[in-house]
């Protein structure tokens, strides 16, 4: 019996095979073809290599089942010797039978692993070694044929060792990681003095705890690592930062680790002309000359690991972008570096102009790290049309930032591919992600790849931030196909995963341990609708299988009870929706793994939302001056005054205020001018209400006329920054760092609005100059994007220096309509809604589904209505104002509940009726 499974098509045949059969591999062999029987090994089992420059492999593969599986296996030359049951057979072919990195895999009752290239054989072993499963004493696979190769042949993790220390023992997990799930090539981001350290013999007579102490490596243990991960099928390349105006340089330049050895600093060993005591920051003569003998030290370092001797990159930092150096010295860098080694390649970070001048006819000498489109001059689609090549380092999702920037595994499956890159800025979370996607297929032959990278994350945490996303990445690599897959299946991806993570942990010998309690645990405190969100994530230790979460009313983790079901090591996050409204609750969340479970998180308390934002203010500047800002209760709707900014003369308040036609205005405006160049003005003040609760909508409306324009931005900020509405850098109009089209003139007054409707993603709408007939629509809009708002209290005007711009503001509006911001009804309107007081069509009543529905009458009023239900009696919740006259809710807990309501009008007098009588209803 045979079952063809062609992985990557539509004749996946898996919900057709007995149970268990399917091995659970990552990433998926693009062929996979079972059949009946199994290979087992046994105590004469050898692993046989056909030519000499496979032994690495073999000697490699027997190590890797010494401590997988403590399972011993001899490594020899085939020969005239023939492989027998239960031999591993590595068979090199001399001819080109096989592209680059393919392989087969055939086990019947020996497994072969056949190719023409050593990656071939790291790769096929790679899969031996998911696919053979251990039980009791017995170790075998079931019977198959795997035909695969990778889509790209980059599989990269970029490694950050400047910012937090790693030992080399730490370093070498990564690079069994690496090799388990076929990742070939591990990016270390090393800090200056590291790297130019770690190519001179002077740290060699440092005691190791004074290289730890420095957080340096000595040249030894930097070739051992190499060396290393050579062995493994997983090359290094440097990420050495050659910008000469980085601090970090400078330190490298100048500081003596070892004063009392014959060398003054590293400088004097490099080129033996003394201390280097002048630098000025600047790409002086000197500096080229020591950083041109560093670079050839460190290429000749790591090209000692590649099997023909050369590197095939040198990352180099930043070009222009962020905080880069010039393209010019750039073109030196390259110089320098292919003087060296002309086969090897500079890598940098996106950020210089596709057809710049001094890197364009360089172009194929270098390779774009393309990582986040707010420091790039050109987006990732014009590199590729320019015929750059390209890695997909994406900042979203596929970054890794200190301790808590992760993001969700189901994200990087779901939303990435080598065509995809995220880019949501460091004030953004995931839901304000700006996708750029390539349009064209042919241009995606120009990506070799994508690189998973990590940013300042901790030794203690940062394997486990790593582990569970590093294959994600490489499924959709080594599986590269469009976006969005049609055959898309997370929970079987899922599944897999759980699967080889606990692979994983044997393989790293991280087994006996119970897991560290989770860290960073977070949970909403009201600004989720009807339930509670939970995030953490792992502390790190030994490596988790899964999470509990437990949920109490005590402060006692011992009184808590575990809410929901298992969680996956995949998952870090849980919805509590079993939560009643107005009550809080504390929470603890446990990691457990096969040793035990992991002592409790810390405690945090979490209460679930109503969903109402009570916002609505008004502040048309009716002062007689501009310190009536800061008295209390100046303007309508405002719990307090303005904050003094702490620059006081750069904000001015103007008599005469600013006039848009139909909409009625008053009092005078405010007038932002900073006094001096990259010194800017803040002016803030406190909201009623939270601004970015779920489910809810908030309008935000304000005229502004530029009478000089200049570079620096003029937002106002309701929340975080990543929802400014306004104008960022030149002339246009923006959310945030997002442009529109619109362009903003100087004399004119424009009516600029806004739209937000809170959510997981926060979408935001803009508008410049609508109609004040009616609602404006999404086709009207100047610019929709997403965005994180957070969930603040206060909305702020700000204004940057750069340039020297001056800015008039007035008739700043806040509400849950458009008809609260876009001027709809006078102010002298003194009259309620009819009727008056409010009367019920139907009054609270149990609904057959066992929710509570009630109605009050259609109120009436010119400028609108808005109905308020509140709870008087069983602590319901109330509805907040809403424009609808009905109110539903389902869940309430048993008990009798009494409602009233009543209307207002959407004039700028808020004119109230009286209240209803109250209706009671009993829920059962």
């Amino acid at each position: 019996m045979k079952i063809l499974i062609c992985l990557l098509s539509t004749c996946l045949l898996v919900g057709l095979l007995p149970a268990g059969e399917l091995p659970a591999l990552i990433p998926s062999p693009k062929q996979l073809e079972l059949m009946e029987g199994e290979v087992v090994l046994n105590r004469s089992s050898r692993i046989l290599y056909s030519q000499e420059n496979a032994k690495v492999v073999a000697e490699v593969l027997a190590e890797d089942f010494e401590r997988l599986f403590d399972y011993s296996l001899e490594a020899r030359l085939l020969g005239a010797a023939r492989a027998r049951k239960g031999d591993i057979v590595l068979q090199l072919s001399s001819e080109p039978k096989f592209a680059a990195e393919e392989y087969q895999l055939h086990a019947k009752t020996e497994v072969t692993v056949s190719s023409s290239d050593l990656a071939g054989l790291y790769a096929g072993t790679a899969t031996l070694l998911q696919t053979f499963q251990k039980e009791g004493d017995k170790v075998a696979m079931s019977a198959l044929k795997i035909r695969d190769q990778p889509s790209r042949a980059f599989r990269g993790h970029m490694f950050d060792m400047k910012n937090q220390w790693h030992s080399i023992a730490d370093c070498k997990q990564f690079v069994d990681m690496c090799r388990f799930y076929k990742i070939n090539f591990l990016s270390l981001h090393a800090g200056e003095d590291q790297w130019i350290g770690a190519v001179t013999t002077q740290l060699s007579s440092l005691f190791p705890e004074e290289r730890v102490k420095h957080r340096l490596y000595s040249k030894e243990e930097m070739d051992e690592l190499i060396s290393y991960a050579s062995r493994r099928g997983v090359y290094l390349f440097p990420h050495n930062e050659c910008t000469p105006g980085f601090q970090h340089i400078r330190n490298a330049m100048a500081n003596d680790y070892v004063p009392g050895d014959r060398y003054a600093g590293f400088p004097d060993e490099l080129d033996g002309k003394g201390a280097y005591t002048t630098f000025s920051g600047k790409a002086e003569k000197r500096w080229l000359e020591l950083i041109e003998i560093a670079i050839g030290k460190a290429i000749d370092q790591f090209a000692a690991g590649y099997p023909d001797g050369i590197l095939p990159y040198f990352h180099v930092g930043p070009v222009l972008g962020e905080g880069g150096m010039a393209p010019s010295l750039a073109v030196q860098i390259l110089d320098i570096i292919q003087r060296k080694s002309p086969g090897t390649k500079m890598m940098f970070w996106n950020g210089v102009n596709a057809k710049d001048p001094h890197l364009y006819p360089r172009r194929k000498d270098c390779v774009i790290a393309y990582y986040d489109d707010e420091f790039g001059a050109s987006d990732m689609e014009s590199y590729l049309r320019e015929g750059w090549p390209l890695v997909n380092a994406a900042w979203s999702p596929l970054y890794v930032v200190g301790s808590r920037l992760a993001r969700p595994v189901e994200r990087i499956y779901q939303d990435w591919n080598l065509g995809r890159q995220g880019s949501d800025g460091i004030p953004g979370g995931y839901g304000a992600v700006r996708w750029e996607k390539v349009s064209e297929p042919d241009l995606e032959k120009g990506i070799l790849g994508g690189m998973l990278c990590t940013w300042e994350t901790p030794q203690k945490v940062h394997l486990e931030r790593v582990r569970i996303r590093v294959p994600v990445m490489n499924e959709r690599i080594w599986n590269h196909g469009p976006w969005p897959d049609p055959e898309s299946d997370f929970p079987n991806f899922e599944r897999r995963l759980q699967k080889k993570n606990v692979q994983l942990s044997r393989y790293l010998q991280q087994g006996g341990e119970v897991p560290a309690s989770p860290i960073h645990v977070a949970a909403s405190e009201g600004t989720a609708k009807g339930k509670v969100r939970l995030e953490w994530r792992s502390g790190g230790g030994h490596a988790p299988l899964g999470y509990r979460v437990f949920r109490g009313r005590s402060d006692d983790p011992h009184e808590a009870r575990q809410v929901g079901a298992d969680l996956a090591v995949t998952v870090e996050g849980f919805e509590d929706t079993s939560v009643a409204l107005n009550s809080d609750y504390n929470y603890w969340v446990v990691a457990f793994n096969e040793a035990g479970v992991s002592e409790a998180s810390e405690r945090v308390r979490g209460a679930a939302g109503t969903g109402i934002a009570n916002l609505m203010s008004y502040e048309p500047f009716e002062y007689s001056e501009l310190e009536g800002l800061f008295a209390k209760g100046a303007g309508e709707g405002w719990p307090g005054p303005w904050e003094k900014p702490n620059e006081p003369g750069v904000v001015t308040f103007e008599q005469e205020g600013l006039e848009y036609p139909g909409l009625e205005t008053a009092g005078g405006s405010l007038r932002f001018r900073p006094k001096e160049e990259k010194k800017g003005v803040h002016l803030k003040r406190s909201l009623k209400g939270q601004v970015g609760l779920d489910d809810a909508t908030m309008w935000m409306s304000y005229l502004v006329k530029p009478n000089k324009l200049a570079v620096g931005d003029f937002f106002v900020v309701p929340g975080e920054i990543a929802g400014a509405i306004g104008k960022v850098w030149g002339d246009q109009f923006s959310i945030y760092m997002d442009k529109s089209a619109v362009r903003m003139k100087e004399g004119e007054t424009y009516l600029v609005v806004a739209k937000f409707e809170f959510g997981q993603g926060d979408k935001v709408t803009l508008w410049v100059n609508p109609s004040l007939d009616q609602e404006p629509g999404e086709e009207e809009a100047a610019l929709q994007t997403m965005a994180e708002i957070g969930n603040k209290n206060f909305v702020q005007v700000q204004n940057q220096g750069y340039g020297l711009g001056d800015y008039q503001f007035d008739e700043l509006r806040i509400g849950t309509s458009w008809r609260r911001v876009g001027g709809w009804g006078s102010r002298s309107d003194k009259q309620a809604p009819a009727p008056n007081p409010m009367t019920w069509i139907g009054p609270p009543s149990l609904m057959e589904d066992g929710s509570v529905f009630m109605m009050s009458v259609t109120a009436e009023d010119e400028s609108g209505v808005e109905y308020y239900f509140e709870c008087v009696k069983g602590g319901g919740p109330d509805s907040g104002w809403q424009e609808s006259s009905s109110y539903s809710l389902k869940s309430l807990p048993t008990g009798t509940y009494s409602y009233r309501v009543k209307s207002r009008d959407m004039s700028a007098g808020d004119n109230e009726t009286d209240w209803s009588f109250a209706g009671e209803v009993v829920v059962p």
